[in-house]
């Protein structure tokens, strides 16, 4: 996450010389990734949707508002204000969470018929299994 950071703050000439030792290293077998690009999300979210267009509006709603998966499971319709960008969501805890979307867009396009956006009362089971578990992903490219 340091040298994320780092790269970052290079990017927007904030600093001149690393903060993190060029001999610092994770120690474990699997460091972590960190965050996927920008491109790299927008390209795997257009990939989902070309497959599925559900859970390809679901990663657009993620990406445009950082919301975890099971929180995004749980939008409800009567919880989204498209007129101030923002949904309100029960996140860890049972804890309410204000949420401003970036892109407008996004909540324009979701289906404000159903109680829960994402959870028709028919698939609720299989679209959360499936979206979770990544049933895409054996078909994805990069795998």
């Amino acid at each position: 996450m340091l040298k994320k950071l780092q790269e970052g703050l290079y990017a927007l000439n904030w600093i001149r010389e690393d903060m993190v030792p060029t001999e610092w290293q994770v120690i474990g077998r699997n460091p972590p990734r960190g965050p996927y690009a920008a491109e790299e999300a927008a390209a795997i979210q257009r990939w989902v949707a070309a497959r599925h267009a559900e859970y390809g509006q679901a990663l657009r709603f993620i990406l445009s508002s950082g919301v975890r998966i099971d929180e995004t499971l749980h939008l409800r319709a009567d919880k989204i204000f498209a007129d101030r960008n923002r949904v309100e969501l029960v996140g860890k805890g049972g804890r309410v969470r204000r949420i401003r979307v970036l892109h407008a867009d996004v909540l324009d396009e979701l289906d404000l018929l159903r109680s829960f956006v994402y959870l028709a009362d028919e698939n609720r089971h299989q679209w959360k299994d499936g979206f979770e578990r990544g049933d895409l992903i054996e078909s994805w490219p990069h795998h």
